[in-house]
């Protein structure tokens, strides 16, 4: 009779999970198709700055140090306490080429 129980939990845990993936699929879709229908490309933007368009355009150097960390730090991308700008746009950059709006 225990193991009746048992395995009754287990699908009501597995119904649980996939109620809760194909919520967060409808929402995530949900969200595209407003991103769409509003004109938005894209979530690549820190402070107002397009960092795709940046990117794209080798523009990252304009930004101080400072600032790299900022957008990094924005973007939990990890980096060292003393690294340079160099490293820190190429961080920024090889994050950035994951999205269809980089290309």
């Amino acid at each position: 009779m225990k193991r009746r129980k048992t395995s009754v939990y287990q699908v009501q845990e597995e119904d649980e999970d996939e109620i809760g993936y194909l919520d967060e699929t409808a929402r995530k879709n949900a969200v595209g198709d407003i991103v769409s229908q509003v004109g938005l490309i894209h979530p690549v933007t820190h402070d107002g700055h397009d960092i795709c368009e940046h990117a794209r355009r080798d523009t990252l150097s304009r930004f101080n140090v400072t600032m790299l960390k900022a957008m990094c730090d924005h973007f939990k991308i990890l980096y060292q306490a003393r690294e340079r700008k160099p490293s820190l746009m190429d961080k920024l950059k090889d994050m950035v080429k994951e999205y269809s709006c980089y290309k």
